[in-house]
């Protein structure tokens, strides 16, 4: 505007300027006796002079409003791109704050980095994990942990990388896998808790060791009574009998063994599956009673069952659901003295809808430092060892069909010196799949 109005002010000027050589040429003329020629001819400098000087002020006008209309359209096309500059900007916050609470709102723990060093995400699954508070550069991480994510970041290669880790924090030792994902400048890592898989494979080496050391045992009485009869040549016939029934015996006993942890290992590993009806556990009760009694007779024992004062029927397996009151059955006849009595009874609680079947003895009873060590795998009272034989997997396969596959529970309750009582529940009905 202050150069457009100068302009105008000088074309004035140079108008005002060539009028005034034309008025002095007028005034010559008049003055004098000099031609009209001759005043021209005195005047033109002049008027050239104003002329050249409004043609340069004309072009100089038009070329500053050209400058002027090329400098807005320059400043309407910065505005431009700095309106989307701004947009762009916003949407990549947007996304950025998106991309952070999705990460956030992930159970497993993941932490983000950049390849400068610095930790974008670290979300509270990680906070809680490494027992840390959110920190900004990734040298407040285990050392290892941290240089796996910013070697990934940095390495640019899109190459996926994997590696378990033992980490010190303050609350120890932490085994991890971490799974690094490499996306253009930033590393992503999840991190997974290894503790319950070497738990698992600690637990797995320990079944396989007491599984041989329990299988050892039979088979060895096996070969060395087989060795017996093949090197005697005159052996009398009742031995010879008898060293046949102990050979049977103890197959029979690894027979039971082996299908135990058959069995154990299949409802574990989630391949187990169980035929649910109707089963009317009072009738069950009865049928598993008579299946017994040639056992308890044998040895002097009492074996009652209680008459069922109501109706009770569960969903669950028959066969499995019979196995486990024949296992409880055995497992009370075999430390029961001789002249003791065994009871199996059966009610319905309403309240939980559910049958509770129970098996009381008047045995030796259960140390107390045993009772919470008792449905373990090949776990036997040593103490109690000499009273009978056992593989220390029939209370372990009981708690699994019961827990595992009926969504039940069961337990013990004892008196040292004056008997115990396994007990178990299955609810009346099944809610949802139980068994996997």
């Amino acid at each position: 505007m202050k150069s457009s109005s100068s302009g105008k002010c000088t074309v004035v000027v140079c108008i005002a300027a060539l009028a005034a050589g034309v008025l002095s040429t007028w005034g010559m003329l008049r003055a004098s006796d000099l031609s009209m020629e001759a005043a021209t001819l005195a005047c033109l400098p002049t008027l050239l002079l104003g002329a050249l000087g409004i043609c340069y002020i004309v072009r100089r006008r038009a070329f500053d409003d050209a400058m002027q209309a090329s400098l807005r359209a320059q400043l309407d096309l910065a505005a431009r791109h700095a309106a989307s500059h701004e947009r762009s900007k916003r949407a990549t916050e947007v996304a950025a704050d998106q991309f952070r609470a999705m990460l956030e709102q992930l159970p497993a723990p993941v932490i983000a980095v950049d390849c400068g060093d610095d930790v974008l995400v670290m979300n509270t699954a990680a906070q809680k994990f490494l027992h840390l508070a959110p920190v900004a550069r990734t040298s407040a991480l285990p050392h290892a942990l941290a240089s796996l994510l910013a070697t990934t970041a940095r390495a640019g290669d899109g190459v996926r990388r994997s590696r378990d880790m033992s980490l010190a924090l303050s609350e120890g030792m932490l085994a991890v896998r971490v799974d690094c994902v490499p996306m253009g400048e930033l590393a992503i890592g999840v991190l997974i808790d290894l503790t319950a898989e070497h738990e698992a494979e600690r637990r797995m080496g320990d079944f396989v060791a007491k599984a041989s050391h329990e299988l050892r045992t039979p088979l060895a009485s096996i070969r060395a009574y087989a060795e017996m009869l093949e090197d005697a040549t005159a052996i009398p016939e009742s031995e010879r009998r008898q060293l046949l029934t102990t050979m049977l015996t103890e197959s029979d006993r690894l027979s039971r063994m082996v299908d135990q942890m058959l069995s154990i290992s299949r409802i574990e590993s989630g391949i187990a599956r169980i035929h649910a009806a109707k089963v009317d556990l009072c009738e069950l009760a009865a049928e598993s009673v008579l299946a017994m009694r040639g056992e308890a007779n044998a040895k002097e024992i009492s074996l009652l069952v209680s008459p069922c004062a109501v109706v009770a029927t569960a969903d669950g397996d028959r066969d499995m659901l019979k196995q486990v009151m024949l296992n409880l059955l055995s497992n009370g006849i075999k430390y029961t003295p001789a002249g003791g009595t065994v009871t199996l009874t059966v009610d319905t609680d309403h309240l939980a809808r559910s049958v509770v079947v129970q098996v009381s003895d008047t045995g030796p009873g259960i140390p107390p430092e045993a009772m919470g060590r008792l449905f373990e795998k090949f776990y036997r009272i040593e103490s109690y060892r000499r009273l009978a034989k056992g593989t220390g997997l029939g209370l372990n396969l009981c708690r699994s069909v019961i827990e595992q596959l009926h969504g039940g529970q069961i337990g013990v309750d004892s008196t040292l010196g004056m008997g115990s009582r396994f007990w178990f529940s299955v609810p009346m009905e099944r809610v949802g799949r139980i068994a996997a």
